[in-house]
């Protein structure tokens, strides 16, 4: 309860005073995080469209690459493969392009739900190479031995060492 004083000097109890503040402060805050959720998102959705558009036009060139090749093998067996490839990736590139990043996801969901094996598989392709690739890039980590100054490394068997100057299991 929230007391206010008259003109008199006497305090008077007011009950509503103390939930106004606070309802008008709850309304505030609500009001505050709508805002911030909405600039995250309209952020989110900027980033996701630019990387989606820079994702697509690697794909072009990837598409363009297939198509050169096919030239090149006119005549062998694959050339039809290595065209048909290129052609589909030619689309793949189109639809990334112009599609929205809800519309992409729709997509996705609808080929997972159509095809889930072939979808579970691409994936598992997809975290496979992510895998490789990650397991292929040299990881730095600073050791200290005796008091010395931090000595960098790359970790892992065939990695470099430094203090050794060896490659493979290092000094230890």
């Amino acid at each position: 309860m929230a007391y206010i004083s008259n003109s008199n000097g006497e305090a008077k109890s007011s009950p509503g005073l103390g939930n106004d503040f606070a309802n008008g402060v709850a309304n505030q805050a609500k009001e505050v995080a709508e805002h911030a959720a909405t600039k995250a998102k309209d952020l989110v959705s900027t980033r996701v469209a630019e990387e989606t558009g820079k994702k697509a036009g690697d794909i072009g060139d990837v598409a363009k690459a297939l198509h050169e090749t096919s030239r090149q093998l006119e005549g062998n067996i694959a050339s039809p493969y290595v065209d048909k490839a290129a052609d589909q990736l030619d689309k793949l590139s189109s639809f990334l392009r112009t599609a929205s990043v809800p519309e992409i996801a729709r997509n996705v969901e609808s080929f997972a739900r159509k095809e889930p094996l072939l979808f579970l598989g691409g994936a598992f392709v997809l975290g496979m190479a992510g895998a490789r690739f990650l397991k292929s890039s040299p990881r730095r980590t600073d050791y200290a031995e005796d008091g010395e100054e931090n000595k960098e490394r790359y970790s892992g068997p065939s990695g470099y060492y430094p203090d050794t100057g060896t490659y493979g299991q290092g000094s230890k």
